[in-house]
């Protein structure tokens, strides 16, 4: 007798499963819940009470013409929509629906990028990590296990991947990161070993976002291109909002979370030994990661562009990487003004700002000043480096000590 949730949906789902099911038909799709919410749902307990996310597996192609369908009809904002891997997220108000179409995908020796084509719905359960997250759910309740394997391994409390493990871990190894954290947090070892992370659990964001920090972050870890840094920096790239948080007006505030991250993120890195150059790049994208989100169009002159460039040096693909994946996991209405951004800087001499140096070294500096080192010289520095890059100043030291005369300012303690 097949086994069946009873009932299907918990309260505040009855409306979404109707609304999936009911356009479902209409579209002629086949679609079932998949993944976490059964597998909680069985466990039971509190985390089988209180799921904020559904994903939803549509047979075949036509995950993303549900979204729209499903969005349109709870009138919802449309859904971000992951063409190239044919999946949809679709913000439901402090929770969320995934769609994703079944799918096989598979790595080239060289690459973290994956191939991805259409697959049966045994196939695509077979990709996924454990066999406890490829159960399927029918909108009667009815449970599938198409592995054969995952209701057992369930029940013993078990942790198996579907295929060999070498299949499952080696073939995308940044897959090993996410579920260890997602492990970690399960033991409830997360604040032992990565605490800038932990606080971020449960505190809301508000505006464009549907997620707390953590799951927003975690969300924008898998949005970003699969390599180490970017996915680092994306899991770490808002550790400093709790740090910063107030209310205004009754909603949240995190200004300046960027500065107070990017020092969070070196430190957790530090702890976990990662390479001091790994992390050096990781510290500069948290640090950097609002600026290509806050880009105007409009109200950019090209020496802004110019100072983001120096600013970002060689991390600025993976910058604009970032900044698309963090707009994406939280809703943002214009994530295409980060193609804007990249067509002007491809319009602009890269390699000449990043060559762009002080006409003043931090000898001259203390030399000619009688101070001594100290932070001040960078600062210095930095604005002299600026107005080259404005074009208000030559580049050479007898422009520069004029400049600086100039704005006397810029020498004050």
């Amino acid at each position: 007798m097949p086994l069946r949730l009873d009932p299907p949906a918990l309260p505040e789902w009855e409306q979404p499963f109707a609304t999936v099911q009911e356009q479902s038909r209409q579209l002629g799709l086949r679609a079932f819940v998949v993944g976490g919410y059964v597998r909680d749902r069985l466990l039971g307990g509190e985390r089988g009470k209180t799921i904020r996310e559904v994903d939803i597996l549509v047979d075949g192609r036509g995950a993303t013409q549900l979204a729209t369908a499903v969005g349109s009809a709870l009138k919802l904002r449309p859904p971000v929509i992951f063409e190239r891997f044919g999946t949809a997220h679709l913000d439901l108000d402090h929770r969320a629906l995934e769609f994703v179409s079944s799918r096989v995908e598979s790595y080239a020796p060289s690459s973290r990028k994956p191939d991805v084509r259409p697959g049966t719905l045994e196939e695509d359960v077979m990709r996924r990590d454990f066999t406890i997250n490829t159960l399927l759910m029918d909108w009667d309740g009815t449970v599938l296990d198409l592995t054969g394997r995952a209701l057992q391994d369930l029940e013993a409390r078990r942790i198996m991947t579907p295929l060999e493990p070498a299949s499952t871990f080696d073939e995308d190894p940044l897959r090993k990161v996410q579920r260890g954290l997602e492990l970690l947090d399960a033991t409830r070892l997360l604040p032992k070993i990565v605490p800038q992370l932990e606080m971020g659990k449960g505190m809301q964001q508000g505006g464009w976002h549907s997620h707390d920090v953590f799951g927003h972050s975690l969300l924008t870890a898998s949005l970003a291109p699969p390599e180490l840094i970017a996915r680092l920096a994306a899991l770490l790239h808002d550790v400093g909002k709790p740090a910063v948080h107030e209310l205004k007006d009754g909603k949240p505030t995190f200004i300046g979370h960027q500065e107070i991250g990017a020092g969070m993120a070196g430190a957790a890195l530090r702890h976990l030994r990662y390479p001091g150059e790994l992390t050096d790049a990781v510290v500069k994208l948290v640090r950097l990661h609002m600026r290509p989100i806050q880009y105007d169009p409009q109200g950019w002159e090209d020496k802004a562009v110019r100072r983001l460039v120096r600013d970002a040096g060689d991390q600025l693909e993976r910058l604009l990487a970032l900044a698309r994946a963090d707009m994406r996991a939280s809703h943002y209405p214009d994530v295409k003004k980060i193609d804007d951004l990249e067509a002007r800087i491809r319009r602009i001499d890269t390699q000449a700002i990043a060559a762009i140096r002080s006409p003043l070294t931090g000898e001259d500096l203390m030399a000619r000043t009688g101070r001594p080192a100290g932070p001040w010289i960078k600062r210095v520095k930095t604005a002299l480096e600026d107005a080259i890059i404005d074009g208000t100043l030559a580049p050479d030291a007898q422009a520069a000590w004029r400049y600086l005369e100039a704005h006397p300012e810029l020498l004050q303690p």
